[in-house]
C-alpha cells in the first residue's frame, strides 16, 4: 500500500489515509482493525468518546507481537481526542493517560480537542445533565485544553495537537 503522507506545520507526516472507529464496536470492530492492518493501513483514528481505544489497543497489541518484528509501534500513526468532559488541566492529563493505558502504548502520534465546547466534569457521563435534563456545560475555555495538551507535547507524550470540529473563528 502506498503510504502517501502530508506534512503537518510542526514537521511530522501523517498518512493521507486511516481507517476512522467513530459508532465500531467490539468483534467487527478488532476485525476491520486487523484486515486494515494487513491490507497496510497504518493510520488509525480513535477517540474517548468512542469507548474503543482498548479494541483499538489490543488489536494493534496483537498485530506486532504476531508480526515478529516485522511491525513496530513507530510504523502506526495514532489518533486521539480528549472529549468534552475532559477540558480542564487535570482531566487532559488524567483522562489522556487513560487513552494510552487502553491503547497500549508510550505516546500518541496526534492528539485534538474533540469539541469546542466544554461539559461538567462528571467522570464517566459523556452528556452531563442537569435536573431539568438538559446538557450541562461547563466554564472550562478550549484554551486551557489546549495549553494542558501543550504539556503532554514537552513532557515526549504527544507528538502533535490540534483541533477537530472547530469552526475558522474558533
Amino acid at each position: 500500500m502506498d503510504c502517501s503522507c502530508i506534512k503537518l506545520k510542526d514537521g511530522s507526516n501523517i498518512p493521507v489515509l486511516a481507517l476512522g472507529t467513530y459508532r465500531a464496536q467490539g468483534e467487527p470492530l478488532a476485525i476491520a482493525i486487523r484486515t486494515a492492518i494487513n491490507c497496510g493501513y497504518r493510520h488509525f483514528d480513535t477517540a474517548q468518546a468512542y469507548l474503543n481505544e482498548d479494541i483499538l489497543g489490543d488489536e494493534l497489541r496483537e498485530c506486532i507481537n504476531e508480526s515478529n518484528g516485522k511491525l513496530k509501534r513507530k510504523d502506526f500513526y495514532l489518533v486521539s481526542k480528549i472529549w468534552c468532559t475532559n477540558h480542564s488541566r487535570d482531566r487532559v492529563k488524567e483522562s489522556f493517560a487513560e487513552t494510552l493505558k487502553k491503547l497500549k502504548v508510550d505516546y500518541l502520534d496526534l492528539l485534538l480537542i474533540h469539541w469546542p465546547m466544554g461539559f461538567k466534569e462528571t467522570g464517566a457521563e459523556l452528556f452531563p445533565k442537569n435536573a431539568d435534563g438538559k446538557l450541562e456545560a461547563s466554564e472550562i475555555s478550549f484554551i486551557e485544553t489546549y495549553k494542558a495538551m501543550e504539556e503532554l507535547v514537552r513532557e515526549g507524550k504527544v507528538k502533535s495537537i490540534g483541533v477537530s470540529n472547530f469552526n475558522m473563528q474558533q
